[in-house]
């Protein structure tokens, strides 16, 4: 097998080689600017078959897995959580540096981040507005 950039690996297939995006991302994930992938054109390109206007997208019905090994008090177990982007119902179905916001595996809050840019765009047009009254208020009691 030989490495590619990061998300993206060269597999043997049937004597033939694609190359195949592990990376997907979820619709919100994607149009709010947290998620991308390598450029795809067909289906076979990403690992969840799901190549949409050039990007590899989550298919929600065939979900991908990330399974691991764990030691637990030296008791060996595999674990497999819902990769970054997939849909989800709770944060234990999330890898462990996930969780499950608005129904999304995600390290961010999609909705709170917005949320949050939305809010200091507010307070910066409310400080702006307070300045301007106070320049009006001067302003009007130096010409009367």
């Amino acid at each position: 097998m030989k490495l590619l950039p990061p998300s993206n690996y060269e597999v043997r297939v049937n004597a033939t080689y694609e190359c195949t995006n592990f990376g997907s991302c979820s619709p919100s994930g994607f149009e709010n600017g947290y998620c991308s992938t390598a450029t795809c054109n067909h289906n076979r390109e990403c690992f969840s078959n799901n190549c949409v206007n050039g990007t590899c997208m989550i298919n929600e019905d065939n979900p991908t897995y990330n399974c691991r090994t764990s030691n637990n008090n030296g008791e060996y177990k595999i674990k497999c959580s819902l990769l970054r982007e997939e849909k989800c119902k709770s944060d234990n179905e999330c890898g462990e540096e996930e969780k499950c916001f608005n129904n999304i595996c995600s390290k961010y809050d999609y909705l709170e981040s917005k949320n949050f840019k939305t809010s200091w765009i507010l307070f910066f047009i409310v400080i702006i507005l307070i300045i301007a009254c106070i320049c009006g208020f001067i302003f009007y009691r130096k010409r009367h």
